[in-house]
């Protein structure tokens, strides 16, 4: 389970301002502490609401508090809590949007993978292949790409399986 950030410290009472204020003169840290103890368990709920993922609320709130200790200058009179919550709904949102563009060029890549490994087999196959061509096309589609790249340095370089496992930065146990 991902770490909640908290300090477990009990607070002076200071308002948010004051507080941020301190951060942003003195760069006082048990004030930053204060301010993270106050805020932090509803900073990664809502995190968590928008990501999903308790890794990655994590994440966000670290990264949040980190933009809050390098800018707490930036505050303006009003509601600390809500300038807070503010970055970090928008690097939960950030996060999750490269995340989603990630994937989809993971997926993009994958897919292209799989079309150049499909249009090599069938210009390599023999009229009695051809029949096998879409069940091992099916199958090599299910492999990861570090899977389809050991088997191809393998079956089709005659690599040693030491030697594809130091191409791929693996060991030879984990690629036999």
């Amino acid at each position: 389970m991902a770490e909640r950030l908290s300090t477990g410290k009990e607070t002076s009472g200071r308002p948010d301002a004051e507080l941020l204020q301190a951060v942003t003169a003195r760069r006082d840290q048990a004030a930053f502490e204060e301010f993270l103890a106050r805020h932090s368990d509803v900073a990664y709920a809502v995190a968590k609401q928008i990501a999903r993922s308790p890794d990655v609320a994590s994440d966000v709130v670290q990264e949040s508090m980190l933009q809050v200790w390098r800018c707490a200058g930036d505050f303006r009179p009003g509601n600390a809590r809500t300038w807070l919550l503010s970055i970090v709904v928008h690097r939960a949102y950030n996060t999750v949007r490269k995340q989603k563009r990630l994937e989809r060029r993971h997926e993009a890549s994958r897919e292209q993978e799989r079309d150049r490994l499909d249009r090599a087999s069938q210009a390599a196959a023999s009229p009695g292949q051809a029949e096998y061509l879409p069940a091992l096309s099916a199958a090599l589609g299910s492999l990861s790409l570090e899977e389809r790249t050991g088997g191809a340095l393998y079956f089709g370089a005659n690599r040693s399986q030491a030697e594809i496992g130091r191409e791929l930065g693996l060991s030879q146990r984990t690629v036999s």
